[in-house]
């Protein structure tokens, strides 16, 4: 995996690219029950504060980009 972070005038851009199985954190997400051991709340949060959130999957890699404003 390489994460890469860019300073920008107003916040910061992350990027992950992995060569995982595809998986699209993009996709609506599911208000389903909590679950007991609390987990699962990461895709919450960044839909809740990642703008431009971007994915692109090709043969041999997976790339997520998104945009975090800093107040």
């Amino acid at each position: 995996m390489t994460v890469s972070i860019d300073r920008l005038p107003d916040g910061v851009e992350v990027a992950f690219r992995n060569s995982r199985q595809s998986f699209d954190p993009t996709a609506r997400l599911s208000l389903a029950e909590p679950k007991a051991n609390a987990g699962g709340r990461g895709l919450m949060l960044l839909h809740a504060y990642a703008l431009d959130l971007t994915y692109i999957a090709d043969p041999d890699h997976n790339c997520t980009k998104f945009r975090i404003i800093s107040t």
